[in-house]
């Protein structure tokens, strides 16, 4: 099959150029950040809706997690512990430790029965002042 001149040079637009712009921002939206800056020579319409993801996407996101070269042998579950750049800071939650001993004693004060004696239940009485407000 022979092509001809005419279409070696045809300089149209391609089908996703002529998508609107906000459908072709969220095209661009989808690429890595490392793939953003081969959009910028593509064409006229994919460079102005790559500047319009850029200011508005990419300044936000973080990139993901790569690893440049996967070797088999060595063990990749030291790249997990790698952040992406300029990502913030999170702060780690310490778990709090109870003791059985205590967890024991919250559990009781929590689900004591009505069937206590009453020498008991005086503690939970004087806790329980009344409240005299007045409207």
């Amino acid at each position: 099959k022979v092509c001809s001149h005419n279409s070696l040079f045809n300089y149209d637009k391609s089908p996703i150029e002529d998508l609107p712009q906000d459908i072709l921002i969220r095209i661009v939206c989808g690429v890595d950040h490392d793939d953003l800056k081969r959009l910028f020579r593509v064409s006229r319409a994919i460079r102005e809706a790559a500047v319009i993801a850029k200011r508005l996407h990419f300044e936000y996101a973080t990139p993901r997690k790569t690893v440049g070269f996967k070797n088999a042998i060595e063990d990749l579950g030291e790249f997990n512990d790698v952040e992406a750049p300029n990502a913030p800071r999170q702060l780690k939650v310490r778990k709090l430790k109870l003791s059985k001993k205590k967890m024991d004693d919250i559990s009781v004060a929590l689900f004591a029965s009505e069937d206590d004696d009453d020498d008991d239940n005086w503690l939970q009485r004087e806790s329980y002042m009344p409240m005299n407000a007045e409207f």
